[in-house]
């Protein structure tokens, strides 16, 4: 059974970080006018629909968080945070298709939150915060009908153990993944290497001078772009505007 929140309940909620999305489903799937990672396609008992959230409820603790003003500014910074957390997504996506199904359910993760979004400027760095969403109903106040819904609460109650443990099984996953998987920093550092990629690259991570430059040919960054000096620069100023770049590497 789904709990039912109203606005005025809502509103007595001061000092928990959360936020309230309805859930608005097209039948069947067409157009939708509402862009962005809000809008998402999702597979229900019932055939194809289209899910569009849309955010109903942010309290103060929120806004001071992500530094927005109203749901406008709320919805873009999200958009932006969802446009480089896959993984929130696929959290969204997955609370969404168990709520049009009608299932009560709590899914919490530790995410990562961007300051900057669109920045790859070291003050843009992230901070962890653990995050719990639950499916839900929301009464509307003027004609009492209750609509589906999510409840996302942040810095939801946890503990160094539960942090430890997501890292230690990612660690785990992202060892044993068969694609050379690295990390780099935008100066060339290597930040992370999986078994693949210490492999074949050897073990360098922590090992670059941070103050070598890019244009050192000895630069960890530049090696792996050895022949294909146009794709680092390319690759470089696609991630420095908040893209994903993809291209295959010689």
């Amino acid at each position: 059974m789904l709990a039912v929140f109203s606005s005025i309940c809502m509103a007595c909620i001061h000092l928990a970080v959360v936020a309230v999305y309805l859930c608005c489903t097209y039948w069947p799937a067409g157009a939708l006018s509402a862009s962005g990672h809000h809008a998402r396609r999702n597979s229900a008992m019932d055939g194809s629909t289209i899910a569009r959230l849309e955010s109903v409820f942010i309290n103060t603790p929120l806004k001071r968080m992500l530094d927005v003003r109203d749901h406008e500014d709320y919805t873009f910074a999200m958009d932006k945070q969802l446009q480089r957390n896959p993984m929130l997504v696929m959290l969204f996506e997955n609370s969404v298709q168990r709520l049009l199904r009608g299932k009560a359910t709590c899914a919490k993760q530790y995410t990562p939150l961007f300051r900057s979004p669109t920045s790859v400027h070291p003050s843009a760095q992230c901070t962890f915060v653990s995050l719990q969403i639950n499916t839900c109903g929301f009464q509307d106040a003027v004609n009492g009908s209750i609509r589906p819904a999510l409840f996302l609460w942040y810095n939801a109650p946890s503990s160094q153990f539960d942090l430890t443990s997501q890292l230690k099984r990612n660690y785990m996953a992202l060892s044993h993944v068969p694609s050379m998987v690295t990390v780099f920093a935008m100066d060339g550092r290597v930040l992370h290497q999986n078994s693949s990629s210490i492999a074949f690259m050897g073990f360098v991570s922590g090992s670059s001078d941070p103050g070598r430059h890019l244009s050192d040919p000895s630069n960890n960054l530049r090696r792996l772009f050895v022949l294909q000096p146009a794709a680092l620069d390319d690759m470089l100023t696609t991630v420095a505007d908040g893209r994903t770049w993809t291209s295959l590497v010689q």
